[in-house]
């Protein structure tokens, strides 16, 4: 059951803001937002005009809170610490399988929300073994939903019969580093693994192009330098995933949301994983192959 009242829609990191963008579509509640990074354009895509909050604002002017989990910033954090310390209920939505731990924990201590939302079976049993002791809440996930639907609206198969084309996630691991001390690998890392295995799940025969999908945070000269011997290499300079995905056939990426979504509008996926991390995967239902 949806608390009552007003709420305070806090978030930072695009998954989250995803997520929580097309609750408050399909959920009609009075709310007030708080966003930074990239929730604030998908905020404003999928809503409309938005009046953005000071984060003391709009947990102040609501009667509960509902936050994203962002592992690149700590805006829910502090989110959740307010509003525990202010005695309102608060609920995070987890929109992944990784580092579930993690998302809760800043700056030496750990800060739980009242209730923890997962949206799908695989991450309920997840978070249930990672926080013992929390409530934890399974609600369907409006965003898969909005985003089939569009991409279905935009879907055309004659792509299928021109050969592999390739769109590769980055998801700017390198910033990453910088705030989470216990990621030791780059994206310089990922892209070797990528480039030395491909063609270990793919026939290079049949592959035409690659497209590389920048992060929004990054530099766009960051992969002028990555080049694959005798594939082109091309920037995809599309800003609406749906629009890049209908060009492909094929996504890969590191433990990428998309890569879900991808699947999940009838891609090929490959996610690559091995030697850079111990964390919790993708569930294997939505990769067909591993790198």
């Amino acid at each position: 059951m949806i608390p009552k009242g007003s709420v305070a829609v806090i978030s930072h990191d695009a998954g989250g803001a995803e997520i929580l963008s097309s609750w408050l579509k399909y959920n009609k509640v009075p709310y007030s937002l708080s966003l930074a990074g990239p929730a604030k354009t998908i905020f404003k895509k999928k809503l409309g005009k938005i009046n953005n909050k000071s984060l003391k604002k709009a947990i102040d002017t609501s009667e509960w809170v509902l936050t994203g989990t962002s592992w690149a910033s700590d805006l829910e954090y502090r989110a959740i610490g307010m509003a525990n310390h202010d005695g309102k209920f608060v609920a995070s939505f987890l929109d992944h399988w990784v580092h579930y731990r993690e998302r809760f924990l800043w700056h030496g201590s750990e800060v739980l929300p009242d209730e923890i939302w997962v949206g799908d079976k695989d991450a309920k049993i997840l978070a249930e073994k990672t926080f013992s002791n929390a409530k934890i809440r399974l609600v369907d996930n409006p965003h898969w939903i909005d985003f089939k639907v569009e991409y279905q609206s935009k879907f055309d198969d004659k792509k299928y019969k021109n050969g592999i084309r390739l769109l590769y996630l980055s998801s700017n691991i390198d910033d990453i580093r910088k705030k989470r001390k216990t990621v030791n690998y780059t994206d310089n890392d990922i892209w070797e693994i990528f480039s030395n295995n491909l063609f270990k799940v793919i026939d290079k025969n049949n592959l035409k192009q690659i497209s590389i999908r920048q992060h929004p945070s990054e530099q766009k000269s960051k992969y002028g330098k990555f080049v694959m011997e005798n594939i082109p290499i091309v920037i995809d300079r599309n800003s609406d995933l749906i629009d890049s995905l209908k060009n492909h056939t094929h996504v890969i990426g590191h433990n990428s949301m998309a890569l879900v979504l991808s699947q999940l509008c009838g891609l090929e996926t490959i996610n690559i994983w091995k030697s850079l991390t111990n964390n919790s995967l993708i569930p294997r239902k939505y990769i067909d192959y591993y790198l």
